[in-house]
């Protein structure tokens, strides 16, 4: 039980330093187990796109569909923040120019 906490630690270690290097990659959380749901809701909440089993890599319809929706939220996610980040520089402008008037 110890060694199967400190493994989930590790891989949500793990994640945490990638999405906060790689903020716009899309990252599926591959594990061997069916009863890592505690995994996979952690895993989503720091960044991660999908989970999948490793049964599942063996259809490839299956992976291919998880890797096609995680790259999309990832897009998708991007665009967000884009148009987030220009509303801010949009609006910085336009504090500075009312300034000047």
């Amino acid at each position: 039980q110890q060694q199967e906490q400190d493994r989930y630690d590790k891989a949500l270690q793990a994640l945490q330093a990638i999405t906060k290097a790689h903020s716009q990659t899309a990252i599926v959380i591959m594990t061997g187990h069916h009863e890592d749901e505690d995994l996979s809701d952690e895993a989503y909440q720091l960044g991660a796109q999908d989970y999948l089993r490793k049964s599942d890599v063996m259809v490839p319809e299956v992976l291919a569909r998880i890797l096609y929706y995680a790259r999309e939220r990832a897009l998708a996610k991007a665009r967000r923040q884009t148009m987030e980040k220009a509303k801010q520089e949009t609006a910085q402008i336009k504090s500075i120019a009312k300034q000047k008037s």
